[in-house]
């Protein structure tokens, strides 16, 4: 597989008072964020995820999977949650406020 590029999505903080300067800072951040988001179809390798909270200092374990992207909501109300689609299995990523960073593959 040939990996094109690396992207990092993180859903930014909603900000508390909707000041002028606020609104536009976070609505950039925002579409940033969507635009950053795998769309259906896409083939993703995994390449950084939090840790669990049960074993914090270990490294997740689904760093590096492969798969294809199912079930994103690509609407602009969507939270970031996705099933990756692998070749014996299923991962569902669940929104994640530390969010994941991931490769596309072609």
């Amino acid at each position: 597989m040939e990996i094109t590029n690396k992207i990092k999505v993180v859903k930014p903080k909603t900000p508390k008072n909707w000041f002028s300067k606020l609104i536009e800072s976070y609505t950039k951040k925002w579409y940033k964020w969507f635009y950053s988001l795998p769309k259906n179809g896409d083939k993703i390798r995994l390449t950084w995820l939090p840790n669990s909270k049960n074993h914090p200092s270990i490294e997740n374990c689904y760093i590096g999977s492969e798969g294809i992207v199912m079930d994103m909501d690509e609407s602009p109300l969507t939270d970031g949650s996705f099933t990756l689609k692998m070749e014996s299995s299923y991962l569902i990523l669940p929104f994640n406020k530390k969010g994941f960073e991931y490769e596309k593959l072609k």
